[in-house]
This record gives C-alpha cells, structure tokens and sequence, in this order.
C-alpha cells in the first residue's frame, strides 16, 4: 500500500512538473520570446502531462476494484 501510495505522490510531481512547463512555455510566448527551439521541450512535457494523467486513472480504478474485492 504504501509503495502505491508512493508512485502515485510521485506521478502527482511528474504532473504538476509538465503543467509548469506547458505553462512556461505559453507564458514566454505571450511575453513575444523566439520559442522555436523550445518546441521539443514543449511536446515533452506534454507527453509528461497524458501519461502521468493516465497513470493516476489507472491508479484510481485499481483502488476502487481493490476496495470492491474486500467488501
């Protein structure tokens, strides 16, 4: 239990780390900086985002089938 409830503060990080990035990217780009060679850096968190979202909802869904079982 506790090492799930690890990965999953772990995943929380990882999340919050690419919405930050997302958001410093737009932010720079608003402010009218030359982002073109930060693109990569943008798709990457990105990436970051969608899996950490899906790592979570898979979390979630064991929780509840697990707490399903023992009812």
């Amino acid at each position: 239990m506790k090492k799930r409830n690890l990965q999953l503060s772990g995943s929380i990080v990882l999340l919050v780390i690419g919405v930050l990035g997302i958001l410093s990217f737009i932010g720079l780009l608003i402010k009218g900086e030359n982002m073109t060679r930060w693109i990569l850096t943008l798709l990457l968190s990105m990436i970051l985002v969608i899996k950490e979202i899906m790592v979570i909802i898979r979390y979630i869904t064991i929780e509840k089938q697990s707490r399903n079982n023992h009812e």
